[in-house]
């Protein structure tokens, strides 16, 4: 009988096989020293890197973003995603930089009927010089999913906030 794969088994297994197939493909080029690296230079990670999303990194074993982003490093991913909280960011942003990691993007779901958050700018100003992406996945209780009221909707707040 056979038993389940724990998470950090699966996040290992998921690591190392996106960690080779960066060696193959880059031959090792971006080593780090050992020391803490600053922020990881664009140029030092493969454009086809693996990230882990945040809420894949709940636990006790990661009771902090600086855990997090200590395993990240271990298990051999690029980076994460995270969620959108303006009070948290700088400190994933802060965790990630000493681990020599990326933040490859902010993640936020709206509701469609509502007004896109006006602090948003202030969360993309936050990500200057990185080559995070902002993922906007509108939600809606009113619209049915794939509704074209719902899409242009959608269009509509976020030409309205950009």
């Amino acid at each position: 009988m056979r038993s389940a794969m724990t998470r950090r088994q699966w996040l290992g297994a998921v690591g190392s096989l996106a960690g080779a197939a960066a060696i193959a493909r880059y031959g090792g080029a971006a080593e780090t020293t050992g020391a803490p690296a600053a922020k990881a230079a664009l140029r030092d990670i493969p454009p086809y890197s693996l990230y882990a999303f945040d809420n894949g990194l709940n636990g006790p074993d990661v009771p902090t973003v600086e855990a997090k982003a200590a395993l990240l490093k271990k298990l051999g991913y690029a980076g994460m995603t995270d969620h959108i909280n303006l009070k948290r960011l700088p400190q994933v942003l802060t965790a990630l930089d000493k681990q020599g990691l990326e933040f490859a993007s902010l993640y936020y779901t709206p509701p469609v009927e509502a007004q896109i958050d006006p602090l948003l700018k202030d969360y993309i100003a936050l990500l200057k010089g990185r080559r995070a992406r902002i993922e906007i996945g509108f939600t809606s209780k009113q619209f049915k999913s794939s509704d074209p009221a719902a899409d242009e909707r959608a269009v509509e707040t976020r030409r309205a906030h950009t």
